[in-house]
């Protein structure tokens, strides 16, 4: 098992223990497997979980941070070689984000860093802080 699925495997196993028959094996597979690309709401509202699916999930995820180095993709190179402005926008819980951040020590390579917190009450969505960035750019 790779370590970043160590990491997130207390998450899924509380999904798990929490489905109760809510999804099949095959649609709760699905949508663990989408919790690597989308936040948990979008997954969870996706799939139809339960209350207590969600709960259970965002009890572990909302404590749950990278505490060791990461590897990012082989292209991250690529990103200091462009000479224009770069921003990472991404989505999930704000503690975890900022902590796979600092693991991937890729701060330096963008004018600005932009978490779509799912956890906190004032979230502007993805589009909202393009928006932003578009405003304040022009």
């Amino acid at each position: 098992m790779k370590w970043v699925e160590h990491v997130f495997e207390p998450a899924f196993e509380a999904i798990r223990n929490a489905n109760r028959g809510t999804l099949s094996a095959e649609e709760l597979k699905e949508a663990i497997s989408e919790c690597w690309r989308h936040p948990l709401d979008f997954v969870a509202d996706k799939y139809g979980f339960s209350q207590a699916m969600l709960a259970a999930a965002w009890k572990v995820f909302s404590h749950t941070i990278v505490e060791t180095p990461m590897k990012g993709y082989g292209d991250l190179g690529v990103l200091r070689e462009l000479h224009v402005d770069l921003f990472l926008v991404t989505s999930g819980f704000r503690r975890l984000q900022e902590s796979k951040i600092k693991a991937l020590s890729v701060e330096h390579l963008f004018a600005g860093i932009h978490v779509d917190a799912i956890d906190e009450a004032d979230r502007k969505g993805k589009q909202g802080i393009f928006e932003f960035i578009l405003s304040t750019k022009s």
